[in-house]
């Protein structure tokens, strides 16, 4: 299925192969990941950070992410995006913004 080998892969590559393994099976964490890409499990780590910058995954605790849904991002960019959206998102939880804080 999606199988390419460390040593050629980019970190777009990486990516692309990581956030379609957890669509595929959420169940699997970065050693399991890192074992299957035959890469380690500091380059899972790293591309769990940029697939999470990007807004297409959410860690959890204990080291799990998921796959976010489209109005899940959709959502996120917004928040992240609007200087009038109403709600922040933090730690997963959507919160009104208190407008009394400065930049947000």
């Amino acid at each position: 299925m999606y199988t390419m080998h460390r040593q050629a892969m980019k970190e777009e590559d990486l990516d692309w192969e990581v956030y379609h393994l957890i669509a595929a099976d959420p169940t699997r964490d970065a050693g399991s990941l890192a074992a299957y890409l035959h890469c380690s499990p500091d380059d899972i780590r790293g591309s769990f950070g940029r697939l999470e910058r990007a807004l297409l995954i959410e860690r959890e605790e204990g080291g799990r992410v998921h796959v976010l849904s489209v109005q899940e991002i959709l959502l996120r960019c917004q928040a992240r995006y609007s200087r009038d959206f109403p709600f922040v998102i933090e730690g997963g939880v959507i919160k009104a913004k208190d407008d009394r804080e400065p930049g947000k």
